[in-house]
């Protein structure tokens, strides 16, 4: 069975965000030259490079048809577009095509992260990316730094890491204590996402369990004995019902946002020791997986079946706006209000440009597409996704002539 067919059959069962432990190897990493199979991939091999204009294809593995595909189908790349006509371009040689990469951050364009399958965390030095795993066989789902040093990642209750940063770039990566939950038997469903205020305010959101009154928040704090203490936050009320929450973004202790199941909303600020959440009226019922703004009055979210909506700090509901997808959309990030990227299933992309949405484009491999889970940049013309068996990287002002 072809590469391409096998992601076009585990699109939904190899990465669907509810799951939490994945018996795959870890993702493979080699250098973005054609390098040889066997090619050392230890902490000191050389580094992959980006290779955005190259002309040669990556190999797909096998055409279109072999992944399930006719012709006209959006969902599917009939021809792989060159670097040159796209707005964003494969690296190549870093992601094995049947793994995938979830979650993207970054402190500056030459200090970037990216977790994913198995443990798998790659850094971007501005030169290559190079593996620095957690030893672990659970997905990493969030990633979040402090910028002092310090790396956070998340898979489920029981599988949090703090990641501490050495002078040599590599990693020292530590458990953190179990999250606090109600029973032993909601053990297993998983994190959503990582954010962080400060080095000793980080977030921690997720959970799977429907109609059931809990948190789904945590956030650390300083521990008695030096280490990480956890405070549990309940964004509903209790004795209510508390869809999982799938995505946080703040901009200020009185400016944050948490978004997730079933169109829930909140609009969160800092108390004296706490934190108080008000419920936001977002006019969906779609679940919401992203959230970013621009500044207080400009925030964005986006989630399942195209679904977007914009609100402001002030204003007592999100108003819907119109996207070109019905795809769900997994991603959010942007330079500024007028420079605005969503990503999502089978290979989605959308720029805002402070007027409109209008689909981009990028140098897909022949085939289905990958689903796309991501997004981050350093500014407009430095941005990265990460999906499914592929990383994409914009490095320069948009193209001309590329198709979605």
């Amino acid at each position: 069975m072809s590469p391409r067919r096998r992601l076009a059959t585990t699109h939904r069962l190899s990465l669907a965000l509810g799951l939490a432990l994945l018996s795959v190897p870890p993702l493979l990493v080699a250098s973005c030259a054609d390098s040889a199979p066997d090619a050392d991939l230890g902490p000191d091999a050389a580094p992959p490079t980006t290779d955005d204009d190259a002309s040669d294809p990556i190999d797909a593995g096998g055409s279109p048809e072999d992944a399930g595909c006719e012709a006209g189908d959006p969902r599917c790349a009939e021809t792989e577009l060159p670097c040159a006509e796209t707005d964003f371009c494969p690296v190549k040689g870093v992601v094995d095509a049947r793994y995938a990469l979830t979650a993207i951050w970054g402190s500056s364009k030459d200090d970037v992260w990216a977790v994913g399958s198995a443990g798998t965390v790659l850094h971007w030095d501005g030169q290559g990316w190079k593996p620095r795993p957690v030893a672990t066989g659970h997905t990493l789902f969030g990633v979040w730094g402090s910028g002092a040093g310090e790396l956070w990642a998340g898979s489920t209750y029981t599988a949090s890491f703090r990641g501490t940063i050495r002078e040599d770039a590599s990693v020292e990566w530590t458990t953190l204590p179990p999250l606090p939950v109600p029973s032993m038997n909601d053990l297993y469903p998983a994190l959503a996402t990582v954010w962080g205020r400060a080095p000793d305010d980080v977030w921690f959101v997720g959970g799977d369990k429907v109609g059931v009154p809990y948190a789904r928040v945590w956030r650390t704090r300083p521990g008695a004995d030096g280490g990480v203490a956890w405070q549990t936050l309940a964004p509903c009320t209790t004795g209510t019902d508390c869809p999982a929450v799938r995505a946080i973004w703040g901009r200020a202790d009185d400016d944050i946002w948490l978004v997730g199941d079933r169109g829930r909303t909140y609009h969160a600020g800092l108390t004296d020791g706490g934190v108080a959440f008000t419920a936001v009226e977002s006019q969906t019922t779609q679940s919401l997986r992203a959230v970013w703004g621009a500044s207080a009055s400009e925030v964005w979210s986006a989630g399942d079946d195209g679904v977007v909506r914009k609100a402001s700090a002030t204003a007592p509901s999100w108003t819907p706006v119109d996207v070109p997808t019905s795809a769900d959309l997994r991603g959010l990030w942007g330079s500024s209000a007028s420079d605005l990227w969503a990503v999502g299933a089978y290979g989605t992309i959308l720029h805002f440009d402070g007027e409109a949405w209008t689909q981009a484009s990028a140098a897909f491999p022949t085939g289905l597409k990958p689903h796309l889970y991501a997004i981050w940049g350093s500014g407009p013309n430095d941005v990265w996704i990460v999906g499914e068996g592929i990383l994409l990287h914009r490095s320069g002002p948009a193209k001309s002539g590329g198709q979605p």
